[in-house]
């Protein structure tokens, strides 16, 4: 087993670590955003080139703190996301409420 921290070992937030087999599957636990750094500064972008290029096999969620789930909207549609069953359905919870609220984009009310 290979193991790279791509984010999250010398800062707060952004967490974002991939396993690698001996045979080659590749996992990565977590997709978390920066939350103590700029915009300017935030490696966000780069996280999401990165697992564009890698293409995991999976991604496992540990739980849904915006650290850890935080760029779970970039992970390409064609790799799994696995998370547990409170943690999913507190993620769509979450959607539903935020899909309602103004000033969010594609809230905007029709007039």
């Amino acid at each position: 087993m290979q193991y790279t921290i791509h984010r999250g070992a010398n800062q707060i937030g952004g967490t974002i670590t991939e396993i690698e087999s001996l045979s080659g599957t590749k996992i990565w636990v977590d997709f978390g955003a920066e939350l103590s750094v700029s915009e300017e500064e935030s490696t966000d972008a780069l996280m999401i080139q990165k697992i564009n290029e890698s293409k995991p096999d999976a991604v496992i969620i540990t739980h849904i703190h915006g650290d850890h789930v935080g760029l779970l909207y970039a992970i390409p549609e064609d790799i799994p996301v696995y998370m547990g069953g409170l943690a999913r359905e507190m993620l769509i919870n979450i959607r539903k409420r935020l899909v309602k609220v103004e000033g969010i984009e594609g809230n905007e009310k029709k007039k």
